[in-house]
């Protein structure tokens, strides 16, 4: 009788290697095919999140211009899927203000967007959306 029982787990056992080993080779074969079409989902999109568009505000290389508005310029300037790099050399409450209005008018806010805003410099990086957005008009009473 404990012959039999040992009989049958040994079968049951080499049954499931055998199982085991098909699923492996299987995942081994297969694993390339799907890194393959992961990558090439969408080379457009792939291709225009390649490029960089920086930006730098500081008053100093803005002799005769905003910094604020060089800065709007530059940014109009990028193509959509560009990656927005803009690093800021201002105080940091006047960067906040900036960087805040030109993530509501040019990042993409299903793409992550991260911002670092610090006495000395300052950076935001974002997915340009495209066309910018249209402004608000607020009216002080």
């Amino acid at each position: 009788m404990s012959l039999y029982i040992i009989r049958v787990n040994l079968k049951e056992i080499v049954l499931q290697l055998i199982n085991m080993k098909n699923l492996i080779i299987s995942i081994i074969l297969i694993q390339p095919f799907v890194s393959l079409a992961q990558e090439n989902i969408d080379p457009e999109v792939q291709e225009n999140n390649e490029h960089k568009c920086a930006v730098v505000i500081t008053s100093r290389i803005n002799d005769n211009q905003d910094p604020y508005q060089y800065a709007l310029d530059r940014v109009r300037m990028c193509k959509k899927g560009d990656i927005l790099s803009l690093n800021s050399f201002l105080d940091s409450l006047t960067t906040k203000v900036y960087f805040n209005d030109l993530m509501r008018g040019f990042c993409d806010f299903e793409k992550q967007i991260i911002t670092d805003v610090n006495k000395d410099s300052s950076s935001l990086s974002c997915v340009h959306v495209g066309k910018e957005r249209p402004r608000r008009n607020l009216k002080i009473p």
